[in-house]
């Protein structure tokens, strides 16, 4: 039940005009979870795409239990619109550097 909207959201992606996904079988290679049931998911993950409040220090606080579990080189992004990225940046120990992605959304690179 918790990852119904989550869910939903990735459905209507899918089935997007024009496409969400460049190469449609990608799709396949998302996982959706929240943190209350999946946060375990995070160790092995690649790339963690933080959707949270717009609140730096809950955004914070996501960083650093992220950071505490996340592999090596594991990129982190999040959708935030109005925080700055280094301020939230400034919650990890494993940061290198942070690029803008799109309007909307930053990644966060680990090393």
């Amino acid at each position: 039940m918790r990852n119904r909207i989550v869910r939903e959201g990735l459905d209507r992606a899918i089935k997007s005009r024009p496409a969400s996904f460049l190469v449609p079988d990608f799709a396949a290679l998302v996982g959706v979870g929240n943190l209350e049931d999946d946060f375990d998911v995070i160790a092995e993950a690649d790339w963690v795409i933080e959707v949270i409040v717009e609140n730096l220090k809950v955004k914070r606080q996501l960083m650093e239990r992220i950071d505490a579990v996340r592999k090596q080189g594991a990129i982190v992004s999040t959708n935030t619109s109005g925080i700055p990225v280094a301020s939230i940046a400034r919650a990890s120990r494993k940061i290198s550097d942070s690029i803008s992605w799109g309007r909307t959304s930053s990644i966060l690179h680990a090393t």
